[in-house]
């Protein structure tokens, strides 16, 4: 389940135009401090995921987003991931760029 949820963060990070195809390396990156996931249903081979994602928090080096995993509109799973903003070169934690901090508080706000 953690993959669909990664590739559900991938998808939404896109929606907020984060991600572009012609992305190169970066001076940060952002791993994953802390994943859960609590499965509520069984989920049958090649069951058609939907996965919705919203923001639970933004701080000023981390989000979290939380996730709902369902199957014909049955609850099959729920997470949260907890991604930090990394400095690649020094690998302490910085401060989340300000385009990603302002576009996640909007979608919060939406919500």
């Amino acid at each position: 389940m953690l993959r669909h949820f990664e590739a559900a963060e991938i998808e939404f990070l896109r929606s907020l135009g984060m991600l572009r195809k012609d992305t190169t390396v970066s001076a940060f990156n952002f791993p994953r401090v802390h994943v859960e996931c609590t499965y509520t249903s069984m989920v049958q081979y090649d069951d058609p995921l939907n996965i919705a994602v919203r923001v639970e928090r933004v701080g000023n080096s981390s989000y979290k987003l939380a996730f709902e995993a369902s199957v014909e509109e049955r609850l099959v799973a729920q997470g949260f991931v907890t991604a930090v903003c990394v400095d690649t070169s020094s690998g302490r934690s910085r401060p989340l760029p300000p385009e990603l901090a302002e576009a996640l508080k909007k979608s919060r706000e939406v919500e």
